[in-house]
C-alpha cells in the first residue's frame, strides 16, 4: 500500500476577513502538492515566508491524512503556541470544513508530557483525536505520573516470594508514596489500594469508576503502549527497584514515618525513571504523519531535543523516541537554515528517521534518499564558492561605478537591470560582476531540482499590489536611516556616528578587541547596544554569578569577559569612562535615535515594535522612552492648555473626568459615536458595555488627549470629540477606522473573543510607579531619580522572565488600537506571535548574527491582513548600527548571510 492521500473537496481555506480567496487558492495548491509529493519521498519542508499561512496548510494536510488513515496526526509545536494552534484548528474546522458530518468528527488534544501523549494514542477509533498537539520537549521531560510509577512497582513485585508483609505495608502507605492519597479519602470504607495492587493496570480504570474516584470518560491510568513494553521487562532489570523498596518500606507508623516515606518515594522515582526511559525508547507507535512547527530548531544535531527525538545511531537502545514512528514528516519553517546551508542539510537529514518498514513506504528508498542528500550538499558547497566570488565583486562597487551609457544611477538594482541586458559594459568591474553572476546562476541551476523536490517556498510580492501598485511591501532602513528615512540610501548605507563626548568608551573597546582578536568581544557588542548593557551585566558578572546578559528565554547567559590583567585594566577604564561621563545612558549613539524615532512615530499615531537582545538595554529603553513621552506630553500640553508644564497632568486629569462622567456632554458624545460603530457589528451586542469601557479608558489618558485630541482647554466640546475620532495617523487611518477594524476583527474571533476583551480590561492605562511594578518588568537601577519613577502605560516590556500570562496579554493588546503603543521585547516575541494588525514600524535595536532571527522578528508585523496591507503604506524596518564598531561588523555579516540565504532559497 502506498502513501496515497487526496485533498478533500469539502475543505475550503477561504476565511472571510482572515484569508483572502487568492491566498486560499495558493494554500490549497500547496496542500495538494504536499500530499502528492509524499507518495514519492519521506518528507518535505514547507518554507513559505513568515506570515503566509503555513498553519492552515498544515491543518489541511493533517485532516486529509487523518480522514483516510483513521490515525491521529502529531503536530509538534513550541510551548508558547500551546493556545494558538488549537484555536486555529477550531477555526479551521468551523470555517474551512464545509461538511457538517465531517466537522463533527474532528477534534484535537494537547500533550505536554510523554505520559499524556501515550494516553491519547490509546483512544479507540470512536474517540480518537484528529490531531495531537505535542509541545517541543514534551517527550524529553521526566515522567512524574503516580499511576505509571505504581505500575512499574507492581511489575517489580510480580511473582516474588515473601511479599505479603510488603503488600500490607503498601496497602497502607501507597497513597502517600505516589502522592495520590485522595483516592483513599474518597473511599474511607474500602481498601482502595488493595483493590488496585491486587489487579493488573488494565483493570484499574474499572476499579476507579466502580468506587467513583474518577469519571467514566477518563483515560486508562497506564497507557497500553507503555504497558506492553513494561510487561517485557525482565526480572533482573527490576531487581534493583524490588530490593531497595523491600528494604526501605516501613511496616508500621513511627515518629519518622514521613521521612521514611519520602526516602522510599525518592527510590521509586529514581528506579521508575530508568524503567520508563527504557520502555519509552522501545515503544512502536506507527503513526501516519509528524508535522513539526518551527523546524529550524532541528538544525543542530547536537541539541538535546534533536538527540532525544531523532537521533539514529547504530545502537538501537539509544535511538531517538521518534525514530521509525511515522510514515512521513512535514517540517514548517520560514527559515530552514540560519548560518549556512549545512543547517538545511541537517534538517533534511531528519527525514531519514521515518518508518522505512511501513506498508506506506515511499517510492524513494532509504539508500537513494541518502545519496540525494549527499549530492545536494556537494552542489550547495560548490554553489557557495561561486556565490562568494559574486558577493566580493559586487561588494567592490561604489556609487560612482553605477554608470552606463553616460547615465549615473542612484539605485544599484536599477543599474543592474540595465547592464544585465547590455552587450557593452563600461568598466572591468562591471564585466567581472556579470561573469561571476552568470557562473553563480549556472551552479544554482544544478541545485534547484533537488532543492525544489524537498522544499516548498512561496515569497511575498515585494510590492503591495492591487490598488497600491508600486508601493514596496517593506522599506529596509539600515544604519543612520533611523535619523532621516527620507534621505536614506538602502544600497550604500552608513552607520550612526559617535559624538565626541561619547567616543572614549568605544575607543577603549576597540583597543581591547584588538588585544584579544580570537575572543568574541561580547563586551563590545553590549557596549554597542547601550551603556547599561555593558555596565550592569559586568557588575553582576564580577560577583561571579550567572546573569541574564542576553535574553534567550531559556538559560541565563554569563557574559564572557576577559580575565587577564591587561584586559581587566581596559575594562575598568571603560567602565569608569561610562560612570564618570557627563552623558547619561540616553545619550548613547544608538539609544538616542531609537528613543527619538519611537516618540516621533508614537506622536504621529503609530505603534512601534522594538526588539532588543540585551535585557539591560530593553529595561533602559523602557525607562528612557517613557521619560521622553512624559516630557512630550508636558511640553505640548503646556502649549495647548496655556499653563505651566508642572500643571499639565493635573489639568488633563480634569478633562479626563469629563470624558468619564456619565452626565458629561463629552461622555454622551463619545457613547453616541461608539454605539454608532458598534451597531455595524450586531454579533458584539453582548460585549457592547465592555468594549465601550475599554475605549473610554483609553481616551481618558493624558497621552491620548495630547496625541489624538489636540486642542486648547476652551475648545473641548462635541466638535472636539468628533475631531479626535477623525484624526489620522501617518498611515492615513483615523481613530474611527482603527476601532472599526478592531470591532471587525473581534467579531470574526469565535475562538478567543472574550480573551481579547478581558486582556484589554486588565491592562493598566494610568502611569505606574516603578516600585509598584513586578521585578520582571523593571530593574532597580531604573528608578534612581524621583522624576523617573513613573512609567507610562503606553510603553510595555516583555522578556524571558515575563510571565506567560502577561506575555499573552501584551500580545493581544498590542494587536489592538489601544495600549500599549510601544512594545519593547526580546526573542520571546520573535516567533509564532501576531502583532501585525495595528503596527507597521519595527526597530531592530540589537542586530543578530543570524539573518533568520531578524526575519522572524519582522514577520511579527508582516503577515496576512497586516496594517500595511490595509493602508497601502510600507512596513518600515529600522536596522540601526554604529559606524566602525562591532555593531557595523555584525550588520555586514548578517547582510552577507541574508544574501546567501536568499540566493539559495530562490529570490
Amino acid at each position: 500500500m502506498s502513501f496515497n492521500y487526496s485533498f478533500p473537496e469539502f475543505i475550503d481555506l477561504h476565511v472571510k476577513d482572515r484569508i483572502s480567496k487568492v491566498e486560499a487558492d495558493r494554500q490549497t495548491v500547496t496542500a495538494k502538492a504536499i500530499l502528492q509529493r509524499l507518495a514519492q519521498q519521506p518528507g518535505l519542508i514547507l518554507a513559505d515566508e513568515v506570515g503566509m499561512g503555513k498553519t492552515f496548510v498544515a491543518l489541511a494536510v493533517a485532516v486529509s491524512v487523518y480522514l483516510k488513515s483513521k490515525e491521529p496526526v502529531v503536530i509538534m509545536i513550541p510551548p508558547n503556541l500551546i493556545n494558538k494552534w488549537p484555536n486555529d484548528f477550531r477555526l479551521f474546522c468551523e470555517s474551512c470544513v464545509t461538511d457538517s458530518k465531517i466537522q463533527g468528527r474532528l477534534k484535537c488534544a494537547v500533550a505536554k508530557r510523554p505520559e499524556e501523549f501515550l494516553r491519547l494514542l490509546d483512544d479507540d477509533e470512536a474517540n480518537r483525536n484528529t490531531i495531537i498537539f505535542l509541545t517541543h520537549g514534551a517527550l524529553a521531560r521526566n515522567m512524574s505520573d503516580g499511576w505509571i510509577k505504581l505500575a512499574i512497582l507492581q511489575r517489580a513485585l510480580y511473582r516474588r516470594k515473601d511479599t505479603e508483609e510488603l503488600y500490607r505495608s503498601l496497602h497502607r502507605y501507597t497513597g502517600d508514596l505516589v502522592m495520590m492519597g485522595y483516592l483513599q479519602k474518597r473511599n474511607k470504607n474500602v481498601d482502595i489500594w488493595a483493590q488496585i495492587l491486587n489487579n493488573g493496570p488494565s483493570r484499574w480504570k474499572k476499579i476507579c469508576i466502580k468506587y467513583k474516584v474518577e469519571k467514566e470518560d477518563f483515560d486508562d491510568p497506564v497507557p497500553e503502549l507503555f504497558l506492553n513494553e513494561l510487561n517485557g521487562v525482565s526480572r533482573q532489570e527490576l531487581d534493583s527497584l524490588y530490593w531497595r523498596i523491600k528494604t526501605e518500606m516501613p511496616v508500621r507508623d513511627s515518629s519518622k514515618i514521613k521521612e521514611r516515606i519520602q526516602s522510599v518515594r525518592e527510590i521509586l522515582a529514581e528506579e521508575a525513571k530508568k524503567i520508563w526511559s527504557q520502555c519509552l525508547s522501545k515503544i512502536k507507535m506507527e503513526l501516519p504523519m509528524l508535522i513539526f512547527d518551527e523546524a529550524h530548531h532541528l538544525k543542530n544535531s547536537q541539541t538535546q531535543m534533536v538527540t532525544k527525538l531523532f537521533h539514529d545511531p547504530v545502537a538501537e537502545e539509544d535511538a531517538g523516541i521518534l525514530n521509525g514512528q511515522f510514515d512521513r514528516m512535514v517540517f514548517l519553517t520560514a527559515t530552514p537554515f540560519q548560518l549556512g546551508h549545512h543547517e538545511l542539510h541537517s534538517v533534511l537529514e531528519r527525514f531519514k528517521t521515518i518508518n522505512w518498514k511501513s506498508r506506506n513506504v515511499p517510492l524513494t528508498d532509504q539508500a537513494h534518499y541518502k545519496n540525494e542528500l549527499k549530492q545536494l550538499l556537494t552542489q550547495l558547497d560548490d554553489s557557495q564558492i561561486v556565490a562568494r566570488k559574486l558577493d566580493t565583486s559586487w561588494g567592490k562597487l561604489q556609487s560612482a561605478d553605477l554608470v552606463h551609457s553616460g547615465v549615473l544611477y542612484d539605485n544599484a538594482y536599477d543599474w543592474w537591470k540595465v547592464i544585465n541586458n547590455s552587450d557593452t559594459l563600461e568598466s572591468a568591474l562591471a564585466v567581472k560582476v556579470i561573469d561571476d553572476y552568470r557562473l553563480a546562476k549556472e551552479k544554482l541551476r544544478l541545485v534547484e531540482p533537488l532543492l525544489k523536490k524537498y522544499v516548498i517556498r512561496h515569497l511575498r510580492p515585494r510590492e503591495m499590489g492591487d490598488k497600491f501598485t508600486g508601493v514596496p511591501r517593506r522599506s529596509n532602513l539600515p544604519g543612520d536611516a533611523i535619523l532621516n528615512a527620507e534621505v536614506s540610501n538602502n544600497y550604500f548605507s552608513t552607520g550612526l556616528g559617535i559624538a565626541r563626548d561619547s567616543m572614549l568608551p568605544f575607543l577603549l573597546a576597540a583597543r581591547l578587541t584588538s588585544i584579544q582578536p580570537r575572543k568574541r568581544p561580547v563586551f563590545a557588542e553590549g557596549l554597542a547596544s547601550s551603556f547599561e548593557a555593558f555596565r550592569y551585566t559586568r557588575e553582576e558578572n564580577s560577583k561571579k554569578s550567572k546573569v541574564a546578559a542576553t535574553d534567550t528565554d531559556d538559560d541565563l547567559v554569563e557574559m564572557d569577559l576577559a580575565t587577564d590583567p591587561v584586559a581587566d585594566w581596559y575594562l575598568d577604564q571603560l567602565n569608569d569612562a561610562l560612570v564618570n561621563s557627563s552623558n547619561n545612558g540616553s545619550s548613547h549613539p544608538k539609544i538616542r535615535p531609537t528613543i527619538d524615532k519611537a516618540i516621533e512615530l508614537w506622536n504621529q499615531g503609530e505603534k512601534v515594535l522594538i526588539f532588543c537582545h540585551y535585557i539591560a538595554t530593553a529595561k533602559a529603553l523602557r525607562k528612557y522612552v517613557s521619560l521622553a513621552m512624559k516630557a512630550h506630553v508636558r511640553k505640548k500640553g503646556a502649549e495647548l492648555l496655556l499653563c505651566d508644564e508642572n500643571e499639565v497632568f493635573d489639568r488633563l486629569d480634569k478633562i479626563a473626568d469629563r470624558i468619564t462622567s456619565k452626565d458629561s456632554p463629552l461622555h454622551k458624545k463619545c457613547l453616541s459615536i461608539l454605539n454608532e460603530l458598534l451597531d455595524e457589528f450586531p454579533s458584539l451586542d453582548s460585549f457592547r458595555e465592555k468594549i465601550v469601557d475599554v475605549v473610554i479608558r483609553y481616551m481618558r489618558t493624558p497621552s491620548f488627549l495630547i496625541r489624538f485630541a489636540s486642542a486648547t482647554e476652551h475648545e473641548i466640546n462635541d466638535e472636539w470629540i468628533e475631531k479626535s475620532f477623525s484624526t489620522s495617523d501617518t498611515s492615513g487611518l483615523t481613530l474611527s477606522d482603527m476601532i472599526r477594524g478592531f470591532l471587525n476583527f473581534l467579531s470574526s474571533r469565535r475562538e478567543d473573543k472574550v480573551d481579547y476583551i478581558n486582556a484589554l480590561k486588565s491592562i493598566q492605562t494610568g502611569g505606574v510607579r516603578a516600585n509598584d511594578i513586578l521585578q520582571e518588568d523593571l530593574g532597580e537601577y531604573e528608578s534612581s531619580q524621583e522624576n523617573d519613577n513613573i512609567i507610562m502605560a503606553n510603553v510595555a516590556l516583555c522578556y524571558g522572565e515575563t510571565s506567560q500570562e502577561r506575555r499573552q496579554k501584551l500580545m493581544k493588546t498590542f494587536n489592538t488600537p489601544f495600549f500599549p503603543d510601544i512594545l519593547i521585547t526580546s526573542s520571546v516575541m520573535a516567533e509564532g506571535v501576531d502583532l501585525h494588525l495595528n503596527c507597521r514600524h519595527i526597530i531592530h535595536h540589537d542586530l543578530c548574527w543570524n539573518p533568520s532571527t531578524l526575519e522572524q522578528r519582522t514577520g511579527r508585523i508582516d503577515r496576512i491582513g497586516a496594517k500595511a496591507e490595509k493602508c497601502g503604506k510600507s512596513i518600515n524596518v529600522y536596522l540601526p548600527y554604529i559606524s566602525e564598531t562591532q555593531d557595523e561588523k555584525m550588520y555586514k555579516v548578517v547582510t552577507e548571510r541574508e544574501r546567501w540565504f536568499n540566493f539559495i532559497m530562490g529570490e
